[in-house]
């Protein structure tokens, strides 16, 4: 890695690219209402000391607003909570929920997610919504979908796209002589190692085909954030996804453009 790390320090000097300079990938933007906490995981899903202790301090400033956070990998992916077996994650995790953050984001894992997290003690719960916004990469983690678990870790969740049409999908474009290996893993869930690792032996994302976007609206007048997702063609709609639990907003039809809307009451907590 250090290797690496000067050579390309001598690039940037012979080419005069200014690049690279950032040393602290992880800021903060505030109003009256509102706070944005955006923090970097870096490789090994991890803040170091410097950053954990900016974090704090940005969570204590941002008690009573409301607060969204930012991470580089997402807490919940694949229909499991990433924090349980490696501490300095899930220790983030806990950091959030002591400050009773109601919205966190991340990316790394290529496609869209959503999980309804519902955590403290009975007569006094709260909701940790969290959004897996990764659907824009070059390829798409077509192992959420196909190896979705029957007892995801929350009652309400989503992800896009489907089971259903990741396999149509695949279906149509396995060419012949990978089809043995494509009925192996649909019949019996035998993955070619893993099933992030059929994002590589099955790459048939071709754009625009399953890319996702979502845009966030901070409507402070209206005391909500409204979180829309996208597709190249547009809104996505309720059809498009796979979800269980109550998802859907009352009212709304399979027919109706996806939107999550979530209350801006209370804010972050002083843990004091």
């Amino acid at each position: 890695m250090q290797r690496l790390m000067t050579q390309a320090t001598q690039l940037r000097r012979e080419y005069h690219v200014q690049t690279g300079l950032q040393r602290a990938p992880f800021f903060e933007i505030h109003n009256e209402s509102f706070a944005f906490i955006a923090g970097d995981t870096g490789i090994l899903r991890r803040f170091d000391d410097r950053q954990w202790a900016w974090c704090e301090a940005a969570l204590e400033r941002a008690q009573g607003k409301f607060t969204m956070v930012l991470l580089g990998h997402p807490l919940f992916a694949g229909g499991q909570a990433q924090g349980p077996g490696d501490p300095p994650f899930g220790g983030l995790h806990d950091l959030l929920r002591k400050y009773e953050i109601p919205l966190v984001m991340a990316g790394d894992t290529h496609d869209f997610e959503y999980y309804r997290e519902v955590y403290g003690a009975a007569g006094a719960t709260k909701v940790m919504h969290h959004f897996v916004n990764g659907g824009g990469g070059a390829y798409l983690s077509i192992g959420t979908a196909l190896d979705w678990p029957t007892q995801p870790p929350v009652a309400d969740w989503a992800f896009y796209p489907s089971t259903a049409a990741v396999k149509a999908k695949l279906d149509a474009e396995t060419p012949a002589w990978k089809r043995p290996l494509w009925w192996w893993v649909k019949s019996f869930k035998a993955w070619p190692a893993s099933p992030e690792m059929l994002s590589g032996v099955f790459d048939f994302n071709h754009a625009p085909f399953f890319q996702s976007f979502m845009e966030v609206r901070v409507e402070g007048s209206a005391r909500r954030v409204r979180l829309l997702l996208y597709s190249v063609h547009g809104l996505l709609r309720w059809r498009d996804l796979q979800s269980g639990g109550q998802v859907v907003p009352g009212g709304r039809g399979p027919e109706d453009p996806v939107e999550f809307v979530i209350p801006m009451t209370g804010g972050s907590k002083n843990p004091q």
